[in-house]
């Protein structure tokens, strides 16, 4: 999104007031500096300023900010960060995939696999191509091998599919060969499913066809790690240059042109607890609150309860927004701009000087520039 006002940082008054595990003055001050203008284009920012101008328009009595301190409720992180994957000592990389990656989901792809191959190859209105006369069901140790040659792409380029599986010694690269016949590849590759086409006939979502898989990943990534206490919340761009309607551009991004996600991640290691992709559409969203609003609270419902310590960025942030995360026991901590709405007239027009700060509190929230 674009902005060209200010932003600055809110902190919770409870970071500055809490006594405990503080051993100086140092720990309790923090000096913000307003942040240089980024651009960022994503396809709902004009949604987002129309919500924005519709929420400033209406009035609230509810956040009146003074210049005093304001002492608020700080969660204790409860949980303990731990693998729940029974692994050894010296646990290999294959181990680990296969604790991720464990036989549920190959049955997944195995059987809608064979479901959409069925009626394609029995229907008398298609002609078939000629890799597709000899079919045979596939099985979980035929769909590990044909991943491999998918893995192998990634770091070996070609200019095509075929080459590959070329025997000219200039380019022959013969794993490929060795791992799987080219017409077997091109047979699993054409009739690869993740879902049965006749219970994922969801026009409303664009992702209904992957929707299987996205909710095992999601499912997993909570399931095998407990994260520590900070977290971050941030997009991420997936590079993808084919067609699709929620291809996504952004020049401030290495990738450039791609697929966009909210991923929740910890901040110490980065692993992604969870993760939703950008469509253009948001089924759940609650049409009272911005779109930021809403991809926040969605992703933090798993942090609920633990006493997390999440952080944001400016396009997130917002006092109210705040306030609900406190209200699930998460800690929160971000950059915001001047104009969201609830924010202090005065620290948008505040002129600083150079190590200069000023504060409001309301609510149990704390507003720094």
């Amino acid at each position: 999104m674009e902005s060209d006002s200010e932003a600055s940082d809110v902190i919770p008054i409870n970071k500055w007031s809490r006594q405990d595990n503080v051993e100086s003055d140092s720990d309790l001050e923090e000096i913000v500096f307003p942040l240089r203008n980024r651009r960022r284009i994503i396809s709902d920012d004009e949604e987002e300023v129309q919500n924005e101008n519709r929420e400033r328009n209406v009035s609230s009595q509810e956040w009146i900010w003074k210049d005093t301190e304001n002492i608020t409720q700080v969660w204790e992180y409860s949980g303990i960060s731990r693998i729940h994957i029974l692994v050894g000592q010296n646990v290999t990389a294959l181990q680990m995939t296969s604790g991720v990656l464990a036989e549920d989901f190959w049955k997944i792809i195995v059987t809608e696999t064979n479901r959409h191959a069925s009626p394609t190859l029995q229907s008398e209105n298609r002609k078939l191509r000629k890799f597709e006369d000899i079919w045979w069901d596939t099985n979980i140790d035929e769909v590990h091998a044909y991943f491999v040659p998918c893995i192998l792409m990634s770091q070996v380029k070609k200019p095509t599919v075929q080459s590959y599986w070329s025997k000219r010694s200039v380019i022959e690269t013969p794993i490929f060969r060795k791992t799987m016949p080219y017409w077997r590849f091109a047979q699993i590759s054409r009739f690869l499913h993740f879902t049965d086409n006749e219970v994922a006939n969801d026009n409303d979502d664009r992702l209904c066809k992957l929707r299987s898989v996205i909710d095992y990943f999601n499912e997993k990534f909570q399931n095998i790690y407990t994260p520590a206490e900070y977290i971050s919340l941030d997009e991420s761009l997936m590079k993808y240059t084919g067609r699709i309607s929620y291809k996504q551009y952004n020049p401030s991004k290495r990738a450039r042109f791609g697929v966009k996600f909210y991923k929740l991640c910890e901040s110490k290691s980065g692993y992604c607890i969870k993760f939703k992709i950008y469509t253009g559409q948001d089924l759940d969203r609650n049409a009272n609150v911005s779109v930021s609003e809403n991809v926040t609270m969605l992703m933090s419902t798993v942090l609920a309860g633990y006493g997390h310590t999440l952080f944001l960025d400016n396009w997130y942030s917002s006092p109210s927004l705040f306030q609900k995360l406190q209200s699930r026991k998460i800690n929160a901590i971000g950059t915001v701009r001047c104009n969201r709405k609830n924010m202090p007239k005065e620290l948008e027009a505040a002129k600083l000087k150079r190590s200069d700060v000023i504060s409001r509190s309301c609510n149990g929230i704390l507003v720094a520039k």
